[in-house]
């Protein structure tokens, strides 16, 4: 027993340390830091990626560059959807986070259907 806790122990710093690198690579180190101190987290532009990898087989480069050209192209409207994303969390937070139980499916499906809409 104490051996398989052990693996499981390194797996997931493994995987831990992956993932850290793997973010800090592609989406930068301003995304790494404290929001604190660091107001460029809120200002990342990768909007799209994880759905079109999802829905289409495009590599992550792909994705990440048509997410870019996108929130270039529509700036206005990607700067009141996250300004929307950042109120309804806000809200849903303060009846003791119960309020994600409806906000983040809602959220989520809008966003299905708002990219599907600006890829075709």
């Amino acid at each position: 027993m104490p051996w398989l806790g052990a693996i499981d122990v390194i797996y997931f710093l493994f995987w831990t340390f992956l993932v850290y690198m793997i973010v800090a690579l592609f989406m930068g180190l301003p995304i790494m830091t404290n929001v604190s101190q660091n107001h460029e987290v809120f200002l990342a532009p990768m909007v799209i990626s994880l759905p079109l990898v999802i829905d289409r087989e495009v590599d992550f480069v792909t994705a990440m560059l048509l997410s870019l050209q996108l929130v270039r192209q529509n700036l206005p409207v990607m700067l009141v959807w996250a300004l929307l994303i950042a109120v309804l969390s806000l809200v849903a937070l303060a009846p003791w986070f119960l309020g994600l139980i409806v906000v983040l499916p809602v959220l989520g499906h809008a966003t299905w259907h708002l990219y599907r809409r600006a890829i075709i």
